[in-house]
Parts: C-alpha cells; sequence; structure tokens
C-alpha cells in the first residue's frame, strides 16, 4: 500500500489493520497517526523486534520534550513497552500483573495525567499503578 493511502485508511477506518510493515522513515509517520487516534505518546508502546536484537520503548520519539522534568509525562506507553519486553522474555507472569495494574488504574480514573484530562503527576500515577500492582497478591 502506498505511505499516503495507508495513511488516510489509518485514520478513516483503522480496523482494518492488524500489523503493518515498513522501513523506518514511514514506520515514524505512520507511528505518529497511529498515536493521534488511539490516545497520543503517553499511551503508546512500541517494540522493535529483529533476528538478533529488540528494542522496546514509547512510540513518540521526540514527544514531550517541552514537558521534561515537569513530572507532567504519562508513564503508561514505558510501562506498556515494559510489558512488551517480559512477553517477549517469556516472562507473562509478570507483564501480566503490570499490564493489570496499568488497566485497573486507568479504567478506574481516579488517578490521571494531564494528557488525560487530570491533574495528577507522573510519580502519582506510578505509584497508583505500583499500588494496583501489589494489591494482586
Amino acid at each position: 500500500m502506498i505511505v499516503d493511502n495507508c495513511c488516510m485508511q489509518l485514520v478513516l477506518k483503522p480496523q482494518q489493520f492488524d500489523v503493518i510493515v515498513m522501513p523506518n522513515l514511514y514506520g515514524a509517520i505512520i507511528a505518529n497517526i497511529a498515536m493521534g487516534i488511539t490516545g497520543g505518546p503517553g499511551l503508546s508502546p512500541s517494540a522493535m523486534i529483529g533476528s538478533k536484537f529488540s528494542t522496546f520503548e514509547p512510540a513518540g520519539r521526540y514527544a514531550g520534550k517541552d514537558i521534561t522534568g515537569k513530572n507532567v509525562a504519562n508513564p503508561t506507553s514505558f510501562l506498556l513497552s515494559y510489558t512488551m519486553m517480559l512477553k517477549h522474555l517469556s516472562l507473562t507472569f509478570f507483564a501480566q500483573r503490570v499490564e493489570n495494574a496499568i488497566i485497573k488504574t486507568l479504567s478506574e480514573g481516579n488517578v490521571r495525567t494531564f494528557d488525560l484530562d487530570g491533574k495528577n503527576s507522573t510519580m502519582e500515577f506510578t505509584d497508583e499503578v505500583i499500588k494496583n500492582i501489589v494489591c494482586q497478591y
């Protein structure tokens, strides 16, 4: 699929896509569109998995430079990238615990970062996720 058509289709009918494989430049463009339609860079994990090496990181490269050091970033994308790494390492038990805690934190809605129309800091959100991990035991 041509990348400009892919962008349009992704915005108009995203459910038609399951996995998209492309070169790095197009991947960066598509990732930014995907982040925009799914809630923003604070919620978007990513993985690059190769035959020898793999990396797991938030999908939004360079996103949030303006909030660096202000304790207002949403750590969800980092935490979900971490769970993807744990699954890749066959540590599914631990990945599921973190994932469940993130889902509980987001669904309860008591602690939300600014990008999710909340008033809580990065640390407050992270502390709530940790509390929800501990509550599972």
